[in-house]
């Protein structure tokens, strides 16, 4: 799992340098996508996919919720940046 970023400034160049790469999907069905949400929780606005074999995803920080006990990413892939569940993501090799 990638390390905790710092906050990230205004400036969009500079936000996307915070991004480790590079990761990819893992445990998604062939027939599925993997929901990028807008904050880190299921049911949340989604604001985008990624492919169930999604590689080249960026991981700003993760996060553990108490409540539930899940670890979710601040990711960013094509473009759009928000949050996936972390036990889809696995370190490119």
């Amino acid at each position: 799992m990638a390390p905790a970023a710092p906050s990230f400034g205004a400036d969009e160049s500079e936000r996307s340098s915070r991004f480790e790469c590079c990761f990819r999907v893992i445990g998604v069905r062939s027939n599925d996508q993997l929901n990028i949400r807008a904050e880190p929780a299921n049911l949340r606005t989604k604001v985008g996919t990624i492919p169930y074999d999604g590689t080249g995803i960026g991981v700003a920080q993760c996060v553990r919720i108490r409540r539930n006990n899940s670890v979710w990413c601040m990711i960013q892939y094509g473009g759009t940046i928000g949050w996936v569940a972390a036990r889809f993501l696995d370190k490119q090799r």
